[in-house]
C-alpha cells in the first residue's frame, strides 16, 4: 500500500505580485487579460468562483495545480487606475492569493502597488510593458503574457 501522504497537494505558501509598468495606452491592461486567457487554456479544469469568470470584470480568482502544489492567482485586469488598484489588491491578499497580476501607470511619484506589497509582505516584480507600432501590439501583448507566465511567475 503507498505512502497516502505522497499524493496530498500542498497550497503554495508564496507570495508574489508582478506589476506591468508603462504609460497610458501602452497594452497593460491586454497583457493581463492575455496571461488569464493564456492561464485559462493550459489549466482549463481551474477553479474560478462563479462570480469572477469574466475576463472584463476588475478581480479574477484562479485556483490552479503546478506541479505538486495549488496556487491562487489574483488576476486585476480592469486599467490601473490607483483608487482601483489597492481594494482590489487588498481582496486578493484577503483571499490569501499566492500570485497577483495588475498593471500600474508610470507617472512621477506613483508607487501605489510597491508600498502595497511592501506593507503586505508580498515580493514585486515589476514588469515594463514593450512599446510597439500599433499593428504589432497584439502579438506583443501574447508574447508578454507568455514570457511573463512562464520565465518570472513559472506558472507554465
Amino acid at each position: 500500500m503507498g505512502n497516502i501522504m505522497s499524493k496530498i497537494v500542498k497550497s503554495s505558501t508564496r507570495k508574489d505580485i508582478y506589476v506591468l509598468l508603462g504609460d497610458k495606452h501602452k497594452g497593460k491592461t491586454s497583457t493581463i487579460k492575455e496571461i488569464y486567457r493564456i492561464l485559462s487554456i493550459k489549466y482549463p479544469n481551474c477553479i474560478i468562483p462563479k462570480d469572477r469568470k469574466n475576463v472584463y470584470e476588475m478581480r479574477i480568482k484562479m485556483k490552479i495545480k503546478v506541479k505538486k502544489e495549488y496556487v491562487l492567482v489574483g488576476i486585476y485586469s480592469c486599467g490601473d487606475d490607483p483608487s482601483l488598484i489597492t481594494p482590489s489588491l487588498d481582496l486578493f491578499a484577503k483571499d490569501n492569493c499566492n500570485v497577483i497580476f495588475c498593471a500600474e501607470n508610470v507617472i512621477p511619484n506613483s508607487v501605489t502597488v510597491s508600498q502595497w506589497a511592501n506593507s503586505n509582505s508580498y515580493k514585486m516584480t515589476p514588469i515594463l510593458q514593450n512599446i510597439v507600432d500599433p499593428k504589432y501590439q497584439a502579438k506583443t501583448n501574447y508574447k508578454t503574457a507568455k514570457d511573463i507566465i512562464t520565465n518570472k511567475a513559472h506558472l507554465l
